[in-house]
């Protein structure tokens, strides 16, 4: 191999390597997207189930840190609270029953409608799965921005949690929430 050769013969290799690192460093961007455009406490996979078809389709959703009252909520192994963006709209659902026993509710649920119900003192919620409207006290009122509550799972596994809107369904029971969206972490007062 002569000189000329020889030079060309690295050129390509320099400019290989060059491709190469160039090639790396996009793909590691490209990876990094969605964990970006995640919330700060990371981003799921789960299956939302769909009422009207009666099956799962997977969706991802960003977690949210929750506290009631100062205590941290810890969902280890579960479900925990999540911003779902539908429409252009986020909103954050939580856990029915841990989240309504945790503002001293009374949780029932019914299999046969597919209503969550929470009692405390004389207010009664009841939210139906997949309906954009809540009965307050027998009086039907509209979820903000249309978000019904729905059922999560886990993507492979049968741990479906009925989820609620959770400012809408804690101001019902009396409670404030307050929202940081820097760490994705919501707090509730509850009543004293």
């Amino acid at each position: 191999v002569g000189p000329c050769a020889a030079k060309k013969l690295e050129a390509s290799r320099l400019h290989l390597k060059k491709l190469g690192a160039f090639a790396l460093l996009l793909a590691l961007f490209v990876v990094s997207l969605p964990a970006r455009a995640a919330g700060p406490n990371g981003a799921l996979g789960l299956q939302l189930y769909n009422e009207k078809t009666g099956k799962y389709g997977d969706v991802t959703v960003s977690a949210v840190a929750l506290s009631i009252d100062g205590k941290g909520m810890d969902f280890t192994g579960d479900i925990p609270a999540v911003v779902q963006v539908i429409d252009g709209y986020g909103r954050t659902l939580a856990p029915f029953r841990a989240v309504g026993e945790a503002l001293g509710a009374t949780v029932l649920w019914s299999q046969e409608n597919r209503q969550a119900i929470l009692r405390k003192g004389s207010t009664t919620v009841v939210l139906t799965l997949g309906s954009a409207t809540a009965l307050v006290n027998g009086v039907e009122t509209p979820l903000p921005d249309g978000v019904a509550a729905s059922a999560l799972s886990l993507r492979g596994q049968n741990n479906g949690r009925t989820m609620v809107p959770l400012r809408f369904v804690a101001e019902q029971l009396g409670a404030v929430v307050s929202w940081t969206q820097e760490d994705y972490s919501a707090e509730i007062t509850s009543a004293a």
